[in-house]
Formats: structure tokens, sequence, C-alpha cells
């Protein structure tokens, strides 16, 4: 939640990669938005390809404005004013958003459900499964 010096950080290095190695910056947000486990059941061509299609499936622009504004966008006054039901999913092998700046989250959004998955940041794409019963069962049953 709170902008700390090492997500700073995490996010100047984002942006030089971006700008000067975008293949680099891919095999980074392999290392750290998976877990160690699942990216040791791959083998070295498919870590390559993840890398491929992370460089040739993004429009680079439209990210360095996403980490520009997460980098100066301080929302943490408004969460209390959120009325609408609310699940945050947290993950518990996160390297680039910690878990507990998920729990975080929930604590300052009144209502607020929390949930954990066994993954790294890029639970849709380790724990599809997972992830897609965490929302339909909030969807199907926000309330409860």
């Amino acid at each position: 939640m709170a902008k700390t010096p090492r997500m700073q950080m995490q996010s100047e290095l984002w942006l030089n990669l971006i700008r000067n190695d975008p293949h680099d910056f891919a095999r980074l947000i392999l290392l750290t938005g998976f877990s160690p486990a699942f990216l040791d059941r791959m083998d070295e061509t498919q870590l390559t390809q993840w890398a491929d299609a992370v460089v040739v499936s993004n429009r680079w622009e439209g990210i360095i404005r996403q980490i520009m504004l997460d980098m100066r966008l301080d929302i943490r006054a408004l969460l209390p004013r959120i009325t609408a039901p609310t699940l945050v999913i947290g993950c518990a092998h996160d390297a680039m958003v910690p878990k507990e700046h998920a729990r975080a989250l929930t604590d300052a959004i009144p209502g607020a459900r929390y949930a954990e998955l066994d993954s790294g940041h890029l639970a849709p794409f380790e724990q599809p499964e997972a992830f897609l019963d965490l929302l339909t069962t909030f969807i199907d049953a926000p309330q409860i």
C-alpha cells in the first residue's frame, strides 16, 4: 500500500529496462512474477518462450505510463469510502507486491474479504483455475 523504497527502486529498474532492454525486463518479470516452484518446473526453452511472449505482447508505452502513475498515485485516503463488495487476492510468493500490502488493502476497505493463493504475482497464469474459482465464488456470493 504505502510506497516503499524497495517498490520505488523496482519501478525505476522496470522503466530503465523497458526503455533499454525489454527482453531483460521480461526475464525480470518472470523471475519476480512467478513463484520459485513454478519457474523451477520450466526448462530454458520454456523460459525463453515466456520472455519472448512478454516482449511481443505488451504495449510498452502503456506499461511505462502505468508504472509512472503507480510511482506517484496514493489512494489510501480513498479506500475507506469504498462501499462495493471487495475481494483482495494476495499471493504467498509475490515478490512484486508483497502479500502484506494486500492484507493492508483489505484492512483499509470496509468489509473487504481477503483470499490468498500459493503463487507469485502472476497468479492468473500460474494458477488459473484457483484464481478463477476465487473470482467466480466471490461474484456468485459477494456478501457471504
